[in-house]
């Protein structure tokens, strides 16, 4: 949620030596409480770092990109944001985490319209619960390795025609 460092983070990706062809913005924070129960200090950190980050990440890397597109202009590049299903469907313990998800699938399909002429896919997804390190407490979900394919997918060339696309992954959870 710090603007200097992700403009540090994406130029020093830039710095790499290879054109940056794809991003995926995975940080997140949870909270579990009612919203009667949410304090405005937790609503303001949640939506810090899961939707205010990720406007960050994407208008950052996006710039990079564009500069580089500008030098190599068959790069393909794509960046994907990792939302939550909570974005989607509202649950009563969630409902700040829910709206800081919402907000950033919002902010990546803006984003995606707006890159589509420099050829940028922008794409979201939305996974259930899983198993990292914020939920493994209260384990009940599908295992990392799932949504990171996905992901991998939508960075890769095989997804080029796909763009703006919020996909849940979340092995049916929510339908």
């Amino acid at each position: 949620s710090d603007e200097e460092s992700v403009r540090a983070l994406a130029h020093a990706a830039a710095e790499v030596g290879e054109p940056i062809q794809g991003a995926v913005l995975a940080a997140g924070i949870v909270h579990s409480k009612p919203l009667l129960d949410t304090s405005f200090e937790d609503w303001k950190r949640l939506h810090a770092v899961n939707a205010d980050g990720v406007f960050l990440c994407l208008r950052e890397f996006a710039r990079v990109m564009i500069e580089q597109i500008q030098t190599s202009p068959v790069n393909t590049s794509s960046l994907v944001t990792v939302a939550s299903n909570a974005a989607r469907v509202p649950r009563a313990e969630f409902g700040a985490y829910g709206a800081s998800k919402a907000s950033a699938a919002r902010v990546s399909s803006s984003f995606g319209l707006q890159l589509a002429r420099h050829g940028i896919r922008v794409n979201t997804v939305c996974p259930g619960t899983t198993r990292t390190p914020m939920v493994t407490d209260a384990w009940n979900g599908e295992d990392p390795a799932d949504i990171a394919a996905v992901n991998a997918f939508l960075i890769s060339d095989a997804s080029r025609h796909i763009t703006m696309q919020n996909i849940v992954a979340d092995g049916g959870a929510t339908f």
